[in-house]
């Protein structure tokens, strides 16, 4: 998730989509990284793009993650405090925007009351 903090010193949501094949979302390009979660049995067609909508949601959210917490992602204990406290989230909690109360230990103060509505704004796509 960090691949591009190091290289440009912020998160950047549309290389994350172009890695997993969400690029222009809602279409999918065949050999995204995304396929390799398909399982076995894979997925069901309408699962996978479920698993897509969850996907490009999530990036979306943890793009306002990093621009909240900018200045403690610069040093690597804030990069590391923050992907331990995501490593905690499922996909759908990331998706949708809950369960982010423990991030505020990584410097997010737009994410202080994650319950609060008005705080949600940025899961809308």
């Amino acid at each position: 998730m960090f691949f591009s903090q190091e290289a440009t010193g912020t998160y950047r949501r549309d290389w994350l989509l172009r890695f997993v094949g969400l690029e222009n979302y809602p279409a999918y390009r065949e050999g995204g990284r995304l396929e390799n979660y398909l399982g076995s049995p894979p997925l069901a067609a309408g699962a996978f793009k479920i698993l897509q909508s969850l996907a490009w949601l999530a990036s979306g959210n943890l793009e306002k993650i990093c621009l909240e917490a900018k200045s403690s992602l610069a040093a690597p204990e804030g990069r590391a405090r923050l992907l331990l406290d995501l490593a905690g989230l499922s996909l759908i909690d990331l998706a949708r925007g809950e369960n982010w109360a423990g991030l505020q230990s990584a410097g997010c103060p737009a994410l202080k009351n994650p319950a609060d509505p008005s705080d949600q704004q940025h899961c809308q796509a």
